[in-house]
């Protein structure tokens, strides 16, 4: 086989369109301030004002005085939409008086826009008194009071007079009055100005009266046998409790929805109230329309173009012949938009014929685009530019079932995938995928070219966790190694179990939430290979947000792999590697560790790395961070002194590999910064190396540019 050797052009024309990419996101990413209306000779001027500035005024009706810039004619709607910006914006400073007026001079060639401000005084709110809350605690009341008007009753700390707010706060003690069946309350507010100081004094008055209860619930008119029960359970859940109005809607939909689930679709209730001021009761009746039992005569579905009926109708808990119930029908709809290849799908019954309790269920599908084709362009310090694209088909043969296809290309390799899969087996609870790969990959000590298959299960548990198990085989070809002897050949056919759980709030940038992996992989000879071993790997990483809006990431991954009863030594393809963009990062890619004679890393049978990393935005788009690097490579030691106890061997090696596992550790203390665009971080990051070994050649300081967070 001829050994891959990368071509000196791909390399200077990715060099040239990553240049040129690092300008496209640099120049969208910054916000240039340009002068609004310059090119049309447009002023703008504020006048007038001294309680606030020009500044504040101008980003209050920031979006009229934009659309002023580039209108046609006069703009005058704008003009005064950007007065009543600021007017609003003094009412909300406790500017009750203040007035925005404005006058346009025209001039040759230019014009100008006077914003005229008369502030009047500034009010402020020094004393709010609550009065009359014998029940009710003054903290219940104001929890959804005006955030001002909350800090106040807190430090006691005056706050802008503004109207509204105050009446906000009445109503809102009001309502709360009200949910709680106070129905006779009554609550005033009266406002004190002193106009020689700027000061007002608040007061609300509150006179609570007796608390309602649900005295009775009464039901008349169509009582099936099997909604006594229930009717009778609803009326103990309400009665004696206390009394809103809200109670008619409760009352009344939970009516509706027994029937309805009891299949009585076409039920009606008329729902009457009394209020007995003797007793502080409130009594209600429901006449109660239960219509026909309603039966499906057949299931009939319209929209739909693309997806096969019965797989449509697999998703249907409602079938032909089956008593029509709402919640079989909203347990239908769930299970169709689950899917994801719908945008809208209705479920109702056709109206009623000649025999009203047997209809027609119409199913009315809106489907979705679902052939998707992406083009991914991406950086890394090591790959350089790499371009990544496909395409996938979420329905493919109309049964939901996927057929993707996804490709890679880079300075340092290739790959394609070929996936089928099919996500509803066992009722959609375990998905099945059939992948075809290729690979050709040139690493620092090796270059690789690999194929394969397999047959892969997933299946999503509790708690956010994923279970993923299935066989891959693949066949591997080893050329231009130079750490050892000669080039290698091998087949894998190996068995994998993967645990994982994902709780961050953002994929990208998470703020908080733990993601957490552990896989085993197990290759036999028997399993179609000819290697042998048992492979262990997990990774956990935890976010946190602190104060400053800092995010603090911890993370901690290790793995080792151990050869089989019959096998000698670990492949150097199967091996582990450390040092790179998302490892320790005061090495280049795989550099971490003992070397060959060539200089080129070895790698290991085992390795471990911890990061400490402290995050933070610093506009929309960017964000610095701070981290630090600890991680190894095993064995170290013994591998420096015998190179080839990882070809041969089983038991020295796997007894160095634990010898070694928490030994000669490597450490990275580094700044990075990051820019965030829609297909994840665009991430540069300087790191040094506080104790490079010059025996083992390891650089001061590393620089890594690469797309995607560290972790």
């Amino acid at each position: 086989m001829t050994a891959y050797k990368p071509i000196s052009y791909l390399r200077t024309t990715s060099i040239i369109i990553s240049i040129l990419l690092i300008y496209m996101i640099i120049v969208n990413g910054i916000f240039i301030n340009v002068v609004m209306g310059l090119d049309k000779g447009l002023e703008i001027t504020i006048i007038g004002n001294t309680g606030l500035t020009v500044a504040q005024l101008k980003k209050a009706a920031e979006r009229e005085l934009q659309d002023l810039a580039v209108a046609d004619g006069p703009g005058k709607d704008l003009i005064d939409d950007a007065a009543f910006r600021m007017e609003t914006l003094y009412r909300r400073a406790g500017y009750p008086h203040g007035v925005v007026d404005y006058r346009i001079i025209e001039r040759q060639g230019s014009r100008t826009i006077e914003f005229i401000v008369e502030e009047g005084p500034r009010v402020l709110v020094t004393s709010l008194n609550i009065q009359g809350a014998k029940t009710i605690s003054v903290e219940l009341l104001t929890a959804g009071a005006p955030e001002s008007i909350k800090v106040y009753l807190k430090d006691k700390k005056p706050f802008p007079h503004v109207v509204s707010e105050i009446e906000a706060l009445r109503e809102e003690i009001f309502n709360v009055y009200l949910a709680k069946g106070y129905l006779d309350v009554v609550v005033e507010q009266e406002s004190k100005l002193q106009e020689d100081v700027g000061e007002v004094a608040v007061v609300v008055r509150i006179s609570e009266g007796r608390r309602y209860t649900l005295g009775k619930l009464l039901f008349s008119g169509d009582q099936p046998e099997e909604l006594k029960k229930p009717l009778r359970d609803l009326r103990a859940s309400m009665v004696g409790k206390p009394y809103h109005d809200r109670q008619k809607l409760l009352v009344r939909s939970a009516v509706l929805e027994l029937y309805a689930n009891a299949g009585y679709p076409d039920v009606s209730a008329l729902v009457e109230a009394e209020k007995k001021s003797d007793t502080a009761t409130v009594e209600l009746g429901l006449r109660i329309t239960s219509g026909p039992l309603v039966y499906i005569d057949g299931v009939k579905m319209q929209g739909s173009t693309q997806t096969v009926h019965s797989f449509v109708a697999d998703r249907m808990t409602l079938k032909k012949g089956d008593l029509f119930r709402l919640d079989e029908k909203y347990k239908s709809l769930g299970n169709l938009y689950r899917t994801d290849l719908f945008s809208r799908v209705d479920i109702e019954l056709a109206p009623a014929g000649e025999d009203p309790g047997h209809r027609i269920l119409n199913v009315h599908l809106t489907e979705m685009e679902t052939l998707e084709i992406f083009v991914e362009p991406g950086w890394g310090s090591y790959e350089m530019f790499r371009l990544a694209g496909g395409l996938r088909k979420r329905n493919f043969l109309g049964r939901g079932m996927v057929l993707g296809f996804k490709g890679l290309a880079s300075v340092m390799g290739s790959s394609a995938e070929l996936s089928f899969t099919d996500p509803w087996l066992a009722e959609g609870a375990l998905s099945m995928e059939i992948p075809f790969n290729y690979l050709l990959r040139k690493e620092p000590s090796y270059t690789l070219e690999s194929i394969g298959t397999g047959l892969n299960f997933l299946m999503t548990g509790p708690l956010d966790t994923t279970i993923s198990s299935g066989y891959h085989y693949d066949k591997n070809e080893v050329f231009d190694v130079k750490t050892e002897t000669g080039n290698d050949s091998y087949g894998k056919g190996s068995i994998n179990l993967q645990l994982s759980r994902d709780t961050r709030d953002d994929l990208f940038f998470p703020r908080s939430g733990v993601r957490s992996v552990i896989g085993l992989e197990v290759a036999e000879r028997s399993l179609g290979g000819n290697l042998a071993f048992y492979r262990c790997r997990g990774n956990i990483s935890l976010f946190q947000e602190m104060a400053g809006n800092i995010i603090l990431g911890l993370r901690y991954g290790g793995g080792f792999i151990l050869p089989g009863n019959e096998q000698d030594g670990i492949p150097l393809t199967e091996r582990y590697f450390n040092g790179g963009a998302n490892s320790v990062r005061s090495f280049r890619e795989s550099r971490l560790g003992v070397k060959g004679a060539g200089g080129d890393p070895l790698g290991g049978t085992g390795f471990n790395i911890i990061t400490l990393e402290l995050r933070r935005k610093v506009t929309t788009n960017m964000a610095l961070s701070l981290f630090f690097d600890y991680g190894n490579i095993a064995p170290n030691q013994s591998i420096k002194e015998d190179p080839d106890s990882l070809l041969s061997g089983n038991t020295s090696l796997i007894a160095a590999t634990w010898e070694d596992y928490f030994k000669d550790f490597r450490s990275a203390v580094g700044v990075g910064v990051q820019y965030l665009t829609p297909v994840g971080p665009a991430r540069l990051d300087i790191a040094l190396n506080p104790a490079p070994d010059r025996e083992r050649d390891e650089a001061q300081y590393a620089v890594h540019f690469s797309v995607g967070m560290a972790f």
